[in-house]
């Protein structure tokens, strides 16, 4: 799927993910986790890569038996979130800049993260395991 990243074509990109994740027989409440990642990734494009400006975005949905993987292209900016510092729950909430949050809940939700730059396209894929994974990993 390739559309301008868009308030109102957001839901569009979610609405493709959350219908792929169903029809390889995830849950309504895996569903639900995988599709705010999404949406929590899309956002972060959408308002840090494009600073709001309509720009083209690719998101593929590969399944095969063992996995779910989520493929974003976008063409902001490079920011890995691999990288990116946590959010930090212990901290007095008073300490707190704005924002990290979207990061955490996706580094939480999916199974595994890869990001990476090819050509000029930054490329996040989010992969979520069919099974559980007793070793959740990240990178």
């Amino acid at each position: 799927m390739n559309l301008l990243l868009t308030l109102e074509n957001m839901p569009k990109f979610l609405e493709h993910v959350s219908d792929k994740a169903k029809n390889e027989g995830f849950d309504e409440k895996r569903v639900m986790e995988i599709t705010v990642a999404v949406d929590e990734a899309l956002a972060n494009i959408y308002y840090h890569a494009y600073k709001k400006n309509p720009k083209n975005l690719e998101l593929v949905v590969l399944c095969d038996k063992a996995k779910l993987s989520i493929v974003i292209k976008d063409e902001g900016p490079f920011y890995d979130i691999i990288k990116h510092e946590d959010f930090n729950e212990a901290k007095d909430p008073s300490d707190l800049k704005l924002g990290g949050l979207g990061i955490k809940i996706i580094k939480k939700t999916v199974d595994k993260i890869k990001y990476y730059k090819e050509s000029n396209k930054n490329i996040l894929e989010l992969i979520v395991y069919k099974t559980q994974q007793e070793n959740k990993s990240n990178v």
